[in-house]
């Protein structure tokens, strides 16, 4: 692009974006007609033709991915495959497996079907090859050389091939860019499918950690260390002006001689996406609050007797 042309394209730009229109722009006239032409169509159309064809194609591609993906944005079909004694997000999962297989066959069985295509358009190469033996050998034969003198024979034999081979390869050629198409097309559906997997196979993984009773156990193990929680706050409590308490992991503040007592926070246990835990998920929400009465039975009972079996006060979960 030459200077001049450098030029003229900056100040169409400059006039068709400033506002008002800028007025000192037209000192510059051209007079070759394309450039001319050019700076019509960007004044009228905000965009050159490159950038319009660009544009055109964009919206093509996204329109031919619309239509070949249709049918893969919804669920699998109810009917591709048997689902029974499978709970639902299971059976979900199992219809979007046999989908993804469906799938992965058909676009092997195109480049499969390619490979047959690029073989029979290779063939001919092959028996011209063959053919040209033949000749060198015939030429022997003229020469004296050789003794067999079959090639003719072996030659209209080859080319017969050959032509069938011919008619075979430009047949392949002819059918290549439609199979071309569908191995685009099949390639797109099965990256679309995949791009879904975690949609199917998550929540099937969440069915089976339910149906294991996962969810009951962990409510079950958070109730344990509900009672052995608050007994420890307790002793937190209790113990909070001994000089042997060196500190709480977990509680605001310090505890230790002469320091008010480390207020525990609330803690709030994780609540994983399992029915039951879901269900119960107030329990999930451990206090400050301690038990306490406990250890002032065991305080007063040790001021009875230091030698008293007090292991028997804590009644620790089985």
């Amino acid at each position: 692009m030459t200077i001049q042309s450098q030029i003229f394209h900056r100040d169409v730009f400059k006039q068709a974006t400033e506002r008002p229109h800028s007025t000192r722009l037209f000192g510059r006239p051209t007079t070759d007609p394309k450039q001319q032409e050019a700076a019509d169509f960007f004044l009228e159309h905000g965009m050159t033709r490159e950038q319009m064809a660009e544009r055109d194609r964009m919206i093509g591609r996204e329109r031919f991915e619309d239509g070949v993906l249709a049918d893969l944005k919804g669920e699998p079909p109810e009917n591709i495959c048997n689902t029974r004694g499978l709970s639902p997000k299971r059976a979900r999962y199992a219809r979007f497996f046999e989908l993804r297989l469906r799938l992965a066959k058909e676009l092997s069985d195109l480049e499969t079907k390619k490979a047959d295509f690029l073989a029979l358009i290779e063939a001919p190469k092959a028996t011209e090859v063959e053919i040209r033996r033949e000749v060198v050998r015939s030429a022997a034969h003229l020469l004296g050389r050789d003794a067999d003198n079959s090639g003719s024979a072996k030659r209209k034999a080859l080319e017969e091939r050959l032509a069938a081979e011919r008619h075979s390869a430009e047949a392949a050629q002819e059918a290549t860019p439609e199979l071309d198409r569908a191995i685009e097309k099949a390639q797109l559906r099965l990256a679309h499918i995949n791009s879904r997997e975690d949609e199917f196979l998550i929540p099937a993984v969440i069915a089976v950690a339910n149906e294991s009773g996962l969810g009951e156990l962990y409510l079950k193990k958070v109730d344990e260390l509900r009672v052995v929680l608050d007994l420890v706050n307790g002793l937190a409590n209790v113990a909070r002006r001994q000089d042997c308490w060196s500190g709480f992991s977990g509680f605001e503040g310090a505890a230790g001689p002469g320091n008010a007592f480390a207020q525990l926070t609330t803690v709030k246990l994780p609540c994983p996406a399992m029915e039951a835990v879901k269900k119960a998920e107030a329990k999930l929400v451990l206090s400050h609050s301690g038990n306490t009465d406990v250890w002032k039975h065991l305080m007063q009972s040790l001021l009875l007797d230091p030698r008293h079996n007090a292991k028997n006060f804590i009644a620790l979960p089985k």
